[in-house]
């Protein structure tokens, strides 16, 4: 009896420190695999836009999932079931796949042959509980490696769709094989969840992440130092005065002017040679066209024509400000669309008959998401925005496209949990173009109507 009881108490644990490690591990490996990725982005932005990881993926892959997990969409309600798609860990995740399948062209035969294999896995490794279906360490780890292994037998390391079909293949196969594979499970008896939520949510997130992660390393040399083809105009003020050739110091701030009078003639719809002129006035106009003429290439004038070039993108930017929406027309039109939309929540939450408190922020936060993704990706605007007379357009004031709608407003919810948009109004107060986070993630302003 001693050893039993000795053998018992060894086994239990066992099973604490099995669990506990399982705990540190899954909150460790998410942050590892971020941080990998912001070092990994920040020194090869190159390769990161070949194969089609933009910062509007990066940040929908890194920040999306966390922002709106507490968040769902309902999709089937009775007395006895509830079934929602919860944002974080299922729309994002799915979205995305979609749009990296099509921004990569890749070939529908091989999503779904590969999304199968691992949602078969998936299937294997998960079970459904009390808490959801869950799946154990280090078995929620199979999806991710299978999708590594799979990617790489249907593409080459050299191919920028690699990583793309990775993370979507993991993604789709463990929310198929994680959830759908087991809804007569689920519903063989009442059931109130959401897919992609509960214990699924760490699986499918770490399964696009480590996907991602394990894949990059792997790259072929001829992706991993492709060059990064954008130009800004601090950037190359910022090389000019790095530069130790005078005439190089030049060259780059005359560039570095030029950028951003295209940058911000654009915006205004002002075209020529003369758009400068028309931008700044003339003083400025003359002292670009002497830095432009300069014949004598010495370190003094090399000075001049930095401190010029800097003088004149500040002068750019000032106007530029003047296309932005002001804080308070954001706010105005924010409280005019919440008022509508909480309105509407609350007819709702009293026609489902289930706890009001509940349902009415589950309405909200989803007819708030719908609501604004696709009223700013077809109208660029909003009712409340609309009254305002302003709109969202891309920073080069272009009509907002579908990802970067989806985008700004999934990280709308990370706003609005820093302090209910505080940090937001911060952001807009100070930052040069007045977006808050979701903006600047998805490369969108808020502009006044011209």
């Amino acid at each position: 009896m001693k050893i039993s009881k000795h053998f018992c108490i060894g086994i239990q644990s066992l099973n604490v420190l099995l669990n506990l490690l399982e705990t540190v591990f899954l909150i460790l490996l998410p942050l590892v695999l971020l941080a990998f990725l912001v070092v990994a982005y920040s020194t090869h932005r190159g390769m990161f836009l070949k194969i089609g990881f933009s910062h509007k993926e990066m940040g929908l892959i890194a920040i999306g999932p966390f922002a709106a997990m507490m968040f769902d969409m309902p999709v089937f309600i009775s007395k006895n079931y509830f079934l929602a798609f919860n944002l974080g860990g299922a729309v994002v995740p799915i979205v995305l796949s979609l749009h990296l399948i099509k921004k990569k062209n890749i070939s529908l035969i091989k999503v779904i042959s590969g999304t199968a294999i691992v949602a078969a896995a998936a299937f294997m490794i998960t079970k459904v509980t009390d808490m959801g279906v869950v799946a154990y360490f280090p078995f929620y780890l199979i999806p991710s490696i299978l999708s590594v292994l799979i990617a790489f037998l249907l593409f080459s390391n050299h191919s920028e769709k690699t990583p793309g079909y990775g993370y979507a293949i993991s993604t789709l196969g463990v929310l198929i094989g994680g959830d759908f594979f087991h809804f007569p499970e689920i519903f063989s008896k009442p059931f109130m969840g959401s897919v992609g939520g509960a214990g699924l949510y760490d699986m499918v997130y770490i399964a696009g992440l480590l996907t991602i992660c394990l894949i990059l390393p792997f790259m072929g040399k001829d992706v991993k130092r492709a060059p990064f083809p954008l130009k800004e105009p601090s950037m190359l003020l910022r090389m000019a005065y790095l530069s130790k050739d005078y005439r190089k110091a030049i060259q780059y701030a005359i560039e570095a002017v030029e950028l951003k009078t295209h940058e911000v003639a654009k915006k205004f719809g002002i075209e020529g040679d003369y758009a400068l002129l028309l931008l700044i006035g003339s003083a400025a106009y003359n002292d670009y066209i002497i830095m432009k003429r300069k014949k004598i290439f010495s370190k003094e004038e090399a000075e001049k024509a930095m401190v010029t070039a800097k003088l004149i993108i500040d002068a750019l930017e000032k106007k530029e400000m003047r296309l932005y929406a002001p804080s308070m027309d954001r706010a105005v039109a924010f409280m005019v669309d919440f008022a509508m939309l909480s309105a509407l929540s609350i007819f709702f939450a009293v026609a489902s008959r289930m706890n009001f408190i509940g349902m009415f922020i589950i309405f909200l936060s989803s007819l708030q998401f719908l609501y604004f993704t696709v009223s700013e990706y077809f109208y660029g605007s909003t009712v409340g925005k609309a009254l305002m007379h302003i709109g969202v357009r891309m920073e080069n004031m272009e009509k907002l496209d579908f990802i970067s709608s989806f985008t700004r407003n999934i990280i709308r919810f990370f706003d609005m949990m820093l302090g209910f948009y505080f940090v937001s109004l911060i952001l807009i107060a100070f930052s040069p173009k007045k977006q808050r986070l979701g903006d600047i993630v998805a490369g969108s302003v808020v502009v006044k109507n011209m």
